[in-house]
């Protein structure tokens, strides 16, 4: 899709196009070279996420309303590298189909008193009945649970609710 994108922007010969590009190689950057380790500085795994961000904006447009807000002081802090990805993720694959009018994506990283809490709000897009009637749910949840039992055993909690017009999630890590 962001390659897709890409291609639009660069026939049209759209200003951006140049900027879009460096994101998309730090994205992939990231994803080939630094994801490896088992730990990763947290502003890495932010920038990460504001890039993936960013390039989403471009493939839904202005109508969809999205906010990442990070509070808190990330530096020094080393965190289990694309934890957070699969919930930004699900919220724009689940949350922004069909009619856009009144899509919405809200991103919180909050630092406090040596706990790390990354929420995820969207609406729930419009889903036809042929989707419905292939969703059996999918495994990315359920890996990342695996993840964070493996990685944070006793130091974590994903507090998920699916609500019936709004999907929440909410992970908290303890840092120390």
């Amino acid at each position: 899709n962001s390659l897709n994108n890409l291609y639009s922007l660069a026939l049209d010969q759209d200003e951006r196009t140049p900027g879009i590009i460096l994101r998309l190689s730090d994205m992939m950057r990231y994803l080939l070279y630094e994801s490896n380790a088992n730990f990763v500085p947290l502003e890495k795994e932010i920038a990460h996420l504001n890039n993936y961000v960013e390039m989403q904006k471009l493939r839904v447009g202005e109508q969809v309303k999205i906010n990442f807000e990070v509070t808190g002081e990330p530096a020094g802090i080393q965190v289990a590298p694309l934890l957070f990805l699969l919930l930004v993720e699900n919220g724009f694959k689940h949350g922004i189909k069909g009619d856009t009018e009144g899509a919405f994506i809200h991103i919180q990283l909050q630092l406090v008193d040596n706990q790390l809490v990354f929420k995820t709000e969207n609406n729930k897009g419009a889903v036809d009945d042929v989707e419905k009637g292939q969703y059996s749910g999918g495994v990315g949840l359920e890996n990342l649970r695996r993840r964070l039992n493996l990685l944070y055993p006793g130091k974590h909690q994903l507090i998920i609710t699916d609500g019936i017009s709004t999907f929440t999630a909410v992970l908290k890590i303890e840092l120390a």
